[in-house]
């Protein structure tokens, strides 16, 4: 049975497209700075599908696949999608871009990176470059951090969550994501400028 050569030419043309999109997604978010950089992490973190079990987390999700349109769109790839499940990866940048446009102001038009690097050092994923990875167990130590957040077995308070509170009242593994950003950016920015005043 001979081969069909245009089926060989599609998955070559598939993997360079996910491949520009992985390379797109880490540019948003600065992987390779300060001379630094977290490509083996942010590849764990794309390889690992995001689900829920709080309602409206779907909401995430769909953030982060969105940002697939926006590739698409900005490369000029026309005709083509990637589909798939949102992953992990996808949907933290997602949420980082929604923090951003939250907390906007007129002198950082862009601070997306910014958010999702406080995500990472508050689950504890930033000590993941790539010079310490394979001394840390990178893939296994990442995935059961990643497990923990999906599967809500943080603390109460959202300790090994994205959004660790100090004086939260409300358990953070029974809300959705979006009320945990919203509590963490009120405690830690907005009642920090009002104590200053």
């Amino acid at each position: 049975m001979k081969k069909n050569p245009n089926k060989t030419l599609l998955k070559q043309k598939d993997k360079f497209l996910i491949n520009e999109y992985y390379h797109w997604l880490c540019d948003l978010i600065d992987v390779n700075t300060f001379e630094i950089s977290y490509y083996f992490l942010t590849n764990d973190l794309h390889k690992k599908e995001f689900y829920w079990s709080v309602p409206n987390d779907d909401n995430r999700a769909n953030d982060g696949i969105k940002l697939r349109d926006l590739f698409l769109e900005e490369e000029n790839y026309k005709d083509e999608t990637i589909k798939g499940p949102c992953t992990v990866l996808e949907m933290l940048i997602g949420l980082a871009i929604k923090i951003d446009s939250i907390m906007a102001d007129l002198k950082n038009t862009n601070q997306t990176s910014k958010w999702f690097w406080m995500m990472m050092s508050n689950i504890g994923l930033d000590k993941f470059n790539d010079d310490v990875y394979f001394d840390l167990n990178g893939e296994k130590n990442i995935n059961l951090i990643i497990d923990t957040l999906l599967d809500r077995s943080y603390m109460p308070n959202g300790k090994k969550g994205l959004f660790p509170m100090k004086f939260n009242v409300t358990d953070q593994r029974k809300i959705e994501i979006w009320y945990q950003m919203s509590e963490y950016i009120l405690e830690n920015y907005y009642l920090k400028e009002e104590i200053m005043c």
